[in-house]
């Protein structure tokens, strides 16, 4: 009895332990975060107005150079977070079918914040309009607009008539509200919508269409079919909450009434199902989607959106999307501030796009897309995604494990489409080394990263450019592929080391030192030559492993940090590429050079000049295409303090933008910043658990295991006083 007492209290006790360790590292989420979020965060051309500042960096800033369209190219409307379907109001602007003023119906899937990339989706656009029956595509503007995470509506200027629409992970719900007309129709469209205007004459690989097409009228409210895009099968299963006057399907301007298993034409201009109401003037429709067949479509439908209550699907996503932005909690007072960043947040964890059990290429429960591309998201989103969303990371890493035995390679990019698009390799070469690196360095679970590392080595020693790289004939695409190959080497040499192959070690470590003959050691740049976007100046700060080797190059770090502070706009004297202000991704990670030269008061004025200067509040507070969350991302990680590089297990500390921030990891991190003065930018004291750093920097074990980071400012700078690390391996 003893005994059995004994151990009860050990049970009620282990309980209670669990408990609480539980409660500690369950973020406590409040809905009302998702009101701090303004959905239409960098959908309009950037419009930032001239940058004052009370120093000196207003005239750094007037030296960064506009490589790039000065626009963010997103989109408001409704999704979930790494979610596929997605509800936004189509306008023909480019690239993600919104414009904020043209209005062709409520389209389904979209891509966020890409430049050109030939696929843009657009696919089954939803239509309301009043009087007689048009089923020509008209174009109508937008009177107004609301939008918050997982639902977006605008009212029509010239019929008032307003749409609400929301998703869940399979489906999309829509209500449309008709001003007091006789006769109001829903017109479904299912033929692919283009983006063609801002990009260049319209060609087919712009303007796509049905490779297969077909639909089912099952009753006066229910319809299914499917359309094949880019040779993916996109099956789809729709309802209506009442039945309408009149109903059936066109196929450009044939009108086929209560018709059904209807085969419909390729290259159709319009074609799929109306329908017609008299006197009504509230109608819902749901849409449920499936790679699988029809009954999956319909299935999806059911179990995502069982009743037609839209405002608990609009609950729904807004709990969803308050889950993941609640990872992070900013305690602060500007509460301009806290808004740009959870604007930023949300954009960020957009992509890639998850549609779980529905494969429909290969045998798989995985099936991501939207990697658009590896260029844009490897160096900030990614990393973003590893280390806040652990569980997103692991089927990230199986599902490009899966890629690369169906292409022997790990793509650049992938998307909604059957086509490997190899078009994307100009890039960029070895970024899904970095990416893979990037995951296990941050802890992310695999049953086999064995496998893995040597798919890792293959990617460099069994392709064309690899071959090119290691043969050394240096003429791979452009010069830039090089330091990428030379990066991924180190990194895959890095995970050799730590699963224990020193064979693979000293081969990857081998490859990743032949960097030197495509520096010039006259200008400490890379030589002149081929690049993508850019040229040898911005190209040339991206070699995160050998940064001081490229110092001893020059001659010393001060030679390097001298070349660093003309391209930055320190030097009156220089004439050259300028820094990009973060309008292009080539330059998203080159202020971080300045750390493994011991000089961080560089990164922290550069950092806060960009944050200060080039990002805003409102449509128009992006410098350029966010690009599938990589430049959100990169905001949301200098507002944070830290930095992750990309491939290691390191993030740089730099200055927080808040007062208090805390991290929702596997333990709570709380990072705090001291004299939280608009003069105080540099760093002067780091304390991690009251213990103080002579480093500037945390790796992803220190930041996980939790605690608290104190980070104390002053107004002069610090140079010299912080050890950096030697990335070398040898």
């Amino acid at each position: 009895m003893y005994i059995n007492l004994i151990l009860l209290n050990c049970c009620i006790f282990l309980f209670f332990v669990v408990k609480i360790a539980c409660c500690q590292t369950q973020p406590d989420v409040s809905p009302d975060i998702i009101k701090s979020v303004d959905v239409f965060w960098g959908t309009g051309s950037t419009d930032l107005g001239e940058y004052q500042s009370s120093d000196n960096f207003a005239s750094i800033e007037k030296r960064w150079q506009w490589l790039k369209q000065k626009s963010g190219n997103t989109h408001p409307g409704a999704t979930l977070p790494f979610g596929l379907v997605s509800v936004n109001a189509f306008g023909n602007g480019y690239p993600t079918g919104y414009n904020g003023e043209d209005f062709f119906g409520m389209s389904h899937f979209h891509q966020s914040g890409t430049g050109t990339i030939r696929w843009y989706y657009n696919y089954f656009l939803i239509t309301p309009t009043s009087g007689n029956l048009d089923l020509s595509l008209k174009k109508q503007s937008i009177k107004t607009e609301d939008g918050r995470p997982g639902y977006y509506s605008c009212t029509l200027d010239n019929t008032n008539t307003t749409i609400k629409s929301s998703v869940t992970r399979k489906a999309a719900m829509h209500v449309f509200q008709f001003e007091d007309t006789d006769t109001n129709n829903v017109i479904i469209n299912f033929k692919h919508f283009y983006t063609p205007d801002k990009v260049a004459p319209l060609s087919p690989e712009v303007e796509k269409f049905p490779e297969d097409y077909f639909l089912n009228i099952i009753s006066d409210k229910t319809a299914s079919g499917c359309i094949t895009m880019d040779g993916v099968p996109i099956f789809f299963y729709l309802e209506i909450d009442s039945s309408p006057n009149l109903s059936g399907s066109f196929d450009n301007d044939h009108i086929y009434e209560n018709n059904s298993n209807l085969q419909l034409k390729k290259h159709i201009k319009r074609g799929g199902i109306y329908y017609t109401f008299y006197d009504l003037h509230e109608i819902c429709l749901k849409i449920g989607f499936s790679f699988k067949d029809e009954d999956q479509a319909k299935e999806n439908l059911i179990e995502d959106l069982p009743s037609w209550d839209f405002s608990e699907v609009k609950k729904g996503a807004s709990l969803e999307w308050a889950k993941y932005l609640g990872k992070i909690k900013i305690n602060d007072t500007n509460e301009n501030k806290v808004n740009l960043f959870y604007s930023a947040l949300y954009k960020a964890i957009i992509k890639p796009s998850s549609f779980p059990g529905e494969n429909p290429l290969w045998d798989s429960e995985l099936y991501y897309v939207d990697f658009a591309t590896l260029w844009d998201m490897y160096q900030t989103q990614l990393p973003l995604v590893f280390t806040f969303f652990p569980n997103r990371g692991k089927e990230i890493v199986a599902f490009y494990s899966d890629l690369y035995r169906q292409f022997k390679t790990y793509p650049i990019c992938y998307i909604m489409s059957k086509e490997y698009p190899k078009l994307f390799e100009k890039q960029a070469s070895g970024l899904g080394n970095i990416m893979m690196a990037d995951a296990f360095f941050k802890g992310i679970e695999n049953d086999d990263w064995k496998a893995i590392l040597y798919n890792m080595s293959s990617e460099i020693f069994d392709t064309d450019k690899g071959r090119q790289f290691i043969n050394g004939v240096g003429l791979t695409p452009s010069i830039s592929h090089n330091v990428d190959l030379s990066y991924a080497s180190y990194l895959t040499a890095l995970m050799a080391n730590d699963l224990n192959d020193p064979v693979l070690f000293k081969k990857m470590f081998h490859l990743s030192e032949l960097w030197h003959p495509f520096y010039n050691p006259a200008t400490g740049l890379l030589w002149d030559g081929r690049f993508y976007e850019g040229d040898n100046i911005n190209h040339s700060f991206k070699l995160y492993h050998n940064i001081e080797g490229i110092a001893k190059l020059v001659g010393s770090d001060e030679s390097l940090v001298r070349i660093l502070d003309g391209f930055f706009g320190f030097r009156d004297d220089y004439d050259g590429m300028t820094f990009e202000g973060l309008n292009n991704q080539v330059d998203m990670t080159s202020p971080y050079s300045y750390f493994f030269l011991s000089r961080p008061d560089r990164i922290q004025e550069i950092t806060r000049t960009i944050i200060q200067s080039r990002f805003h509040n409102g449509r128009y507070g992006l410098p350029g295409n966010d690009d599938s969350g990589g430049l959100s991302s990169w905001f949301v990680w200098n507002c944070i303090g830290l930095f992750p590089i990309a491939g290691q297990d390191k993030y740089i500390i730099n200055t927080p933008q808040f007062n208090e921030i805390t991290l929702h990891l596997r333990n709570d991190l709380v990072i705090r910043k001291v004299n939280n003065r608009p003069e105080f930018i540099y760093i002067d004291k780091v304390f991690l658990n009251n213990i103080e750093l002579d480093r500037l920097y945390l790796t992803n074990e220190e930041i996980n295991s939790g605690g608290e980071l104190r980070i104390e400012m002053k107004e002069s700078p610090s140079k010299n006083k912080f050890k950096t690390y030697k990335v070398n391996c040898n």
